[in-house]
């Protein structure tokens, strides 16, 4: 990222299982030049869990970009989308659109 700075983006990553994985982590990366959030349903944390809570203010506050792998399964984050209006979210692997 710095050495090719506008080419190559870094998404924070975290693992929001404790401050210093979650939210920590995120503040962490984006200080560093990050330009949004990573999540990851592999962790077993569903994405409108009280866990992300606090990450998903902060990219909210902040409107920064959520890159979420969804494996199609869009209706898990009909609670997120009526909350995050700011927070622009990319749905990696969707394969269909709400309400259909």
């Amino acid at each position: 990222m710095a050495r090719v700075p506008g080419r190559i983006l870094g998404w924070a990553a975290c693992f929001p299982v404790n401050r210093e994985l979650g939210l920590d982590e995120v503040k962490r990366c984006i200080g560093k030049g990050m330009v949004g959030i990573k999540m990851h349903s592999a962790n077993k944390i569903p994405y409108a869990s009280a866990q992300y809570a606090e990450i998903w203010e902060y990219a909210e506050r902040n409107r920064l970009p959520v890159l979420l792998h969804t494996w199609g399964n869009l209706g898990t984050l009909e609670p997120v989308l009526k909350r995050v209006k700011k927070a622009p979210i990319l749905a990696g692997n969707a394969a269909r659109i709400l309400g259909q």
